[in-house]
């Protein structure tokens, strides 16, 4: 994923869960599980990127772009919560 993250030129930080001692931390169940954090570091959004994970060419709602707007203009995040969907996280026992 890592690699991905990097052909597609993702403009976040992926995260690799070394030792998985983050993602229990926050409740991340699916990839990608977005956790949108504030200058405080305090969750603000968690879902979803946006209303279409399937085509792009589709998305009518954005997500955590709107999210990060909400924040610059020091506002909550509305909605803050969506379904993260994509696979599951596979816990490694």
């Amino acid at each position: 994923m890592q690699q991905r993250a990097k052909e597609k030129k993702f403009p976040f930080v992926y995260l690799a869960d070394e030792g998985q001692k983050v993602t229990p931390k926050y409740g991340a169940v699916r990839t990608p599980h977005v956790f949108l954090l504030d200058k405080e570091k305090r969750v603000q959004y968690i879902g979803t990127f946006d209303d279409n994970a399937k085509s792009p060419e589709n998305v009518k709602v954005h997500y955590i772009e709107n999210a990060i707007e909400a924040l610059e203009n020091k506002e909550k995040p509305n909605p803050n919560f969506t379904k993260a969907i994509g696979c599951p996280v596979k816990r490694i026992q």
